[in-house]
């Protein structure tokens, strides 16, 4: 038994719809100029803060949390069911489950969110928690790993002693997993089954009804 932790934004859906939609509603209820076509789309909490900070400018620096407000409620209503789940996602993560193996959901977006989307596309029962942003060290002689596309994904994995693995078809470039010590890179979702159905060759002898969140 393995404990495993999938980041969710970028790795196991596309999280660009969802965001832009919320920003571009977000930002003619305020009057703000709407990202660009050629502006790269903020994918964490701290880059949503800093493009509506810049729009506002010094001058309307007090209007930041009204704005960031009506982002997180336009999101919540709005863009939440607009990530786009990966093909061949909830195959994967049911065979891993019929395994026994741990699995957590590391989000950036708010823990309620991130269950409203696994009930949403019928995977709650696949993941033992959500993750705020930190993994659960894997206990001795348990396996760990951690599947993301940042490097900030691949830093938190090594903090807690898991298995850096690195999805390209995410947001974060080679380099950028790389350099954050990746240790292995996979190109989409049928080539990171093919490796996890190598290493853990466990018949899949635990039904999902006996898991919950």
């Amino acid at each position: 038994m393995a404990v495993i932790v999938f980041d969710l934004e970028g790795t196991l859906a596309d999280s660009v719809p969802a965001v832009l939609h919320s920003l571009r509603a977000t930002c003619r209820a305020e009057g703000l100029n709407p990202p660009s076509e050629s502006e790269e789309i903020p994918s964490t909490e701290s880059g949503i803060r800093d493009f509506f900070a810049e729009r506002l400018g010094p001058a309307e620096a007090e209007r930041l949390k009204v704005v960031l407000d009506r982002f997180t409620e336009t999101f919540r209503e709005e863009g939440l069911y607009l990530h786009r789940l990966q093909d061949g996602v909830p195959l994967l993560l049911g065979r891993l489950a019929r395994q026994g193996h741990r699995l957590f959901l590391a989000s950036e977006m708010p823990a309620p969110f991130a269950r409203r989307l696994l009930h949403h596309w019928d995977l709650h029962l696949c993941f033992e928690a959500v993750q705020a942003h930190f993994p659960p060290a894997a206990p001795p002689a348990t396996e760990g790993l951690l599947i993301g596309d940042r490097g900030t994904d691949m830093l938190m994995a090594r903090s807690g002693g898991l298995m850096p693995l690195g999805a390209l078809w995410g947001v974060g470039t080679r380099e950028e997993l790389l350099e954050a010590g990746a240790t292995r890179l996979f190109e989409g979702i049928k080539a990171l089954d093919a490796f996890l159905a190598t290493r853990f060759q466990e018949p899949e002898a635990i039904p999902l009804t006996s898991r919950a969140e």
